[in-house]
């Protein structure tokens, strides 16, 4: 994710690996902090076995996983994928228990393999901060696409990052 070869100064705090994953093609991060080189997962929503190979490759320490709304294709894989890398959940905010407590119905509907309810360890309310290596990122409670979806921002390197709403920047370096 970061280049070796440039000096620290010239290096963003952050950077995001983003990559299309399950059949919904949902945007799945790998957010980094540069000068750590640690991170986190945002919106696992599946194919567990790529995030982890996109972590393996960039030699990334995931501190956590972090959700920013409760939908099946941005959540399904939260559980099984924090289970694997074994490390917490924060997010999103508590209004979208209702999609995350419906998981796996909507997990067959959408003939989603494996999605499975779980509760986070931290639910993130507007005003919170939530921090990985060197990195530490504010939380607005975004209500709209869902009633609990919240937006994660860098302010220093002006970078938000709010799941759905920012999906169409992709990386060149993509999830595979």
């Amino acid at each position: 994710m970061a280049d070796a070869d440039a000096p620290e100064a010239s290096r963003p705090p952050i950077q995001a690996v983003m990559s299309p994953l399950t059949p919904f093609q949902q945007d799945c991060s790998l957010l980094c902090c540069t000068e750590a080189m640690r991170g986190t997962v945002t919106d696992s929503g599946g194919d567990p076995e790529l995030i982890e190979s996109a972590i393996a490759e960039r030699a990334v320490t995931v501190e956590k996983v972090l959700i920013t709304h409760g939908h099946l294709d941005h959540a399904g894989s939260t559980k099984d994928l924090a289970r694997r890398l074994a490390v917490s959940v924060e997010g999103p905010h508590e209004a979208d228990m209702f999609w995350i407590g419906r998981m796996e119905e909507r997990s067959r509907m959408f003939g989603f393999a494996g999605a499975m309810e779980f509760e986070p360890n931290h639910w993130l309310k507007d005003g919170d901060t939530v921090n990985s290596g060197n990195v530490t990122m504010d939380v607005i409670h975004c209500p709209g696409h869902t009633p609990g979806h919240v937006v994660f921002v860098h302010r220093g390197a002006g970078f938000p990052w709010s799941g759905t709403c920012c999906s169409r920047a992709r990386s060149a370096d993509p999830i595979s």
